[in-house]
């Protein structure tokens, strides 16, 4: 995980050249997410298993999801025992 982390951060320093990390994400705030919905985390939720419902998932899958933490995909599940 911290692996991932630097290397979008590397990543994102190469691509702004001079501009610092903060400047960036306060520019990008300003222009993108003007239309940001604020929603209560419980309807986020019934979306979310909404989905999977509509992505095949079955009960086991769900339970196996919040067990996870849903860091699976939507629509994708494996096919190994215990999963």
């Amino acid at each position: 995980m911290i692996d991932m982390a630097c290397r979008e951060y590397a990543e994102a320093r190469k691509i702004l050249g001079s501009v610092s990390l903060r400047d960036a994400a306060r520019y990008f705030v300003r222009h993108n997410l003007e239309d940001l919905v604020q929603r209560e985390v419980p309807e986020i939720v019934e979306e979310m298993i909404e989905a999977r419902r509509n992505a095949g998932v079955g009960t086991r899958g769900m339970r196996d999801s919040i067990r996870k933490g849903m860091t699976e995909p939507l629509g994708k599940s494996s096919n190994k025992p215990g999963w």
